[in-house]
This record gives C-alpha cells, structure tokens and sequence, in this order.
C-alpha cells in the first residue's frame, strides 16, 4: 500500500510538471498567434491602400 501510494504521488507530481510545460506552450502559442494576427492586418491594410493606388 505504501508503495501505491507513492506512485500515485510520484503520477500526480508528473502531471502537476506536465500542466505547468502545457500551459507555458498555451501561453507562447497565445503570444504567437496574436503576433500573426497583427502582422496579417497590417499586411491587409497595406494591400488595400495599394489597391486603392493602382485602381
């Protein structure tokens, strides 16, 4: 019994390891896509003052 309970407590300090590394991911992930997000309308912005240029 002991020995389970110290692989239940050696699972959940894993896990517990693991959500932190996920959501550090989630958080850079976040970071990036908003990044993305900004360039894209910039470059969104400039197409259509280019268009409105040409036309």
């Amino acid at each position: 019994e002991q020995d389970n309970l110290a692989d239940a407590e050696e699972r959940c300090d894993q896990l517990i390891k693991n959500k932190i590394q996920l959501e550090a991911k989630v958080k850079e992930m976040t970071e990036r896509l908003e990044d993305e997000e900004e360039m894209n309308a910039e470059l969104t912005a400039k197409k259509r003052k280019l268009e409105d240029e040409c036309s």
